[in-house]
């Protein structure tokens, strides 16, 4: 199966969708309030979460714990 068609086929699936790294996601993401690490792919997860107004589910203890997003344990 081609990657394209078995992403398509998973968000489907999943009743999900994608988003862009918007201008205001990569900003948040490097002005996030707070102790937060300096990984890039969390920080912009983390951010899309906050800017969106989404919860985040993730099994990543430093996110969980990140009080200033909405965030579920993915491991319940």
């Amino acid at each position: 199966m081609q990657l394209r068609s078995w992403i398509a086929e998973t968000l489907n699936s999943l009743k999900a969708e994608t988003l862009p790294i918007t201008d205001a996601i990569a900003l948040a993401a490097y002005a996030l309030p707070g102790e937060f690490h300096r990984d890039p792919a969390d920080r912009i997860l983390v951010a899309t979460a906050v800017v969106h107004q989404l919860t985040l589910i993730t099994a990543d203890c430093r996110i969980l714990e990140y009080p200033h997003v909405l965030s579920c344990n993915a491991r319940l």
